[in-house]
């Protein structure tokens, strides 16, 4: 959404979620890297 401060909305999404917060995480991150490679 914006690009102001990621690093503290992942501390707050870390912190409420969790678990559940990580694996969501990690997921979304995998899938913006394999976007990523496809672009380059």
């Amino acid at each position: 959404m914006g690009r102001g401060h990621p690093r503290s909305v992942f501390f707050l999404f870390s912190s409420r979620l969790g678990c559940l917060g990580s694996l969501l995480v990690s997921a979304l991150l995998t899938l913006l890297l394999l976007v990523a490679f496809d672009v380059l």
